[in-house]
This record gives structure tokens, sequence and C-alpha cells, in this order.
């Protein structure tokens, strides 16, 4: 699983700058990763690059998960930050996300990119898999949903649309031909 974060911040100049970071893996996080299960709600902390903190909050909602809630905590004092206007720690959050939703006892796969829009940044999941409010005790995943089989909800409105005018067709076509056969009789 790969997550990029682009920051967005004023420097001294007072222009709008980003700053792009990836989530080092599990082995070179400075704090390491916990977590918690609760009834309604599963959280996951991970803490890198010393002072920077990304918590997931995932809510369940008859019988499926997503992931709801996103805070970032990070310090504009790392190198990464061209000259900002405001150092120091500073703080961004996402709420009502409704992203990586999956089944109760199933975990979320999707292999393409995955955007969470936070207050001043954009989290970019890359190839990610998760799975919250698992019951059993485990280190590998349940069967996934797999996002690219997720339908789009323009394909039922097209095929709806196609239809309703291939239905209009049928109508015009039979009022023109039974308008032609009221003539009556022809003579010869």
């Amino acid at each position: 699983m790969g997550v990029r974060f682009s920051i967005n911040y004023l420097n001294t100049d007072d222009k709008n700058m980003t700053a792009l970071i990836d989530l080092p893996s599990v082995n070179q996080t400075a704090g390491g990763v916990t977590g918690m299960c609760e009834n309604d709600t599963n959280s996951l902390t991970i803490d890198f690059l010393k002072t920077w903190q990304l918590r997931l909050f995932f809510g369940k909602d008859s019988g499926s998960f997503a992931l709801e809630n996103v805070t970032l905590v990070y310090d504009t004092s790392d190198p990464i930050f061209e000259k900002p206007k405001n150092m120091g720690m500073h703080n961004t959050t996402g709420t009502n996300l409704g992203l990586l939703k999956g089944t109760i006892g199933n975990s979320f796969l999707c292999k393409k990119n995955v955007d969470a829009m936070l207050d001043t940044a954009t989290m970019t999941f890359t190839y990610v898999q998760v799975q919250a409010f698992s019951t059993e005790k485990t280190d590998t995943f349940a069967d996934a949903d797999d996002c690219d089989t997720e339908t789009s909800e323009i394909v039922p409105i097209v095929v709806g649309c196609a239809l309703g005018a291939l239905v209009l067709i049928v109508l015009i076509a039979y009022l023109i031909g039974r308008k032609r056969a009221k003539r009556g009789y022809q003579s010869v």
C-alpha cells in the first residue's frame, strides 16, 4: 500500500506551495502503528518522521465499513517545506469521507488511486487493501471486495435513456403506421 500526501501551504513570500511526501513503510515509521477496536469505530494510528501522525477512523453501517475520518498531524519545519510562513505543528482533517467501503467480514482492495480530500491536503492511496471490524485475529486479509467491480452510476443512467428512446421510437412508428392504415379502400 502506498499513501502520498499533497500538502498546501503558504511560504514566506505568500506564494501557494505544495509539499509532496510519501508515507514510509511500516518498518521505517518512527513511533510505530497502533489501533483501537470499538463496537462502532475502528481506528489506526501511524507515527512517522519523528513528529508526524496519521489517524484513520473507520465506521460501520448495516453490514459494511468505510473510512469516515482522517487526521494528519505534520510539522512544517520539516525540510520538505520550502520557507513556510507558519513553521511548526499543524493538522488537517477530512470528515464524512465514505471511502474504502467494504463488507464486514471481507477486506477492501483497490489497485487504482483513491483520493481523500482533507482541509489543506490531498491524501492518495495507491494499491490499498484494508479490513476493519474483523472478528478473527489473523495476519491475512479476508476475501476482498474489489473497487474495480463496483458498478458505475453512469451505466444504469445511459441504459435507461437508451431504453426510453427506443420506446419513444417504437411508439412514433406505431402511430405513423396506424395513420397510414386508416385511408380505407383504394380504387384499382
